[in-house]
């Protein structure tokens, strides 16, 4: 859903910017979420979709063949922040800012960047 979900938002942001929205509006299939794009591309029921490298690379039957350039939508964030000083709590925000989390986030298609 190019007007109501993060991922659809952003996909139209982008082909605004590059200058192709309007010739391609009318072609362009809406989904729920971007689990739901996956599958309908994962599925074969549509050649092409728009969604998250990181829900892409989890799923084996469905190749990356263009990534978006950032600088052309809104910046996709997920901040982290310590709500209290319990030990399993820093234990946790620790691990996540470390260098093995980063691998991981990596992996599953994350740019991580650090403070």
């Amino acid at each position: 859903m190019v007007n109501a979900v993060p991922a659809g938002i952003y996909a139209r942001e982008f082909f605004e910017n590059i200058g192709i929205w309007k010739s391609i509006k009318s072609n362009v299939a809406n989904s729920p979420n971007v689990r739901a794009a996956l599958s309908f591309v994962s599925r074969g029921d549509l050649e092409y979709g728009v969604v998250y490298k990181s829900d892409a690379v989890a799923d084996k039957r469905v190749k990356v063949i263009y990534n978006l350039d950032p600088n052309l939508y809104t910046k996709v964030q997920y901040p982290i922040t310590v709500l209290n000083e319990k030990k399993y709590t820093i234990r946790i925000y620790d691990f996540l800012k470390g260098k093995k989390a980063a691998q991981i986030f990596k992996k599953w298609g994350f740019i991580v960047k650090s403070d």
